[in-house]
């Protein structure tokens, strides 16, 4: 009993849960530029001929893990 009132297990398991979610701080990154890529400045493969789409750098910032 806390103030008169009766104390519900579920709901102070439910805030301990928030508080310690809100403690942890995110970590995810991306990578923010060209630089940060690893990898050839080539063409994958050549502009025509090959039946498939074209085709620039594939280490781009809008890919994931930038490959």
């Amino acid at each position: 009993m806390y103030l008169g009132a009766r104390v519900r297990d579920e709901l102070v398991q439910r805030y301990v849960t928030m508080q310690l979610a809100a403690r942890r701080g995110g970590n995810a990154a991306t990578k923010q530029n060209k630089g940060e890529l690893h990898g050839s400045n080539a063409k994958p493969w050549r502009q025509k001929g090959t039946g498939r789409a074209r085709s620039g750098k594939h280490a781009i910032t809008d890919l994931a893990r930038g490959v």
